[in-house]
């Protein structure tokens, strides 16, 4: 797949946006939110389950590419330690696709 819900190592597509998701994670457990912003190199989502928002970068330059994630929650309680385990994977596929879309033709 492509876009952000592949990034997340999902594989339904997420709507456009303004409108409410819920991906099945291939690491287990669920996102759901609202899709705030998707561009060609960034995506901004509300996580319901974080009390919070996600967002993913791609950064290409000329010789490297740059991917981030981050995420933002306004829980006091909350501990993310669950959901960096699965950002890491969604970091690693960021940096593949981001890869892919900026090879050159052979």
């Amino acid at each position: 797949g492509s876009g952000i819900a592949s990034w997340l190592g999902a594989t339904d597509a997420l709507p456009g946006e303004g409108e409410r998701f819920r991906i099945r994670l291939d690491a287990g457990g669920t996102i759901t939110g609202r899709v705030l912003r998707v561009t060609e190199h960034e995506a901004a989502i509300t996580w319901d389950e974080v009390e919070g928002v996600l967002e993913l970068k791609v950064c290409p330059g000329p010789d490297e590419v740059f991917v981030a994630l981050r995420v933002s929650s306004w829980s006091r309680e909350k501990d993310l330690a669950e959901e960096r385990a699965v950002l890491s994977g969604a970091l690693d596929r960021l940096l593949e696709r981001a890869r892919e879309l900026t090879r050159e033709p052979a």
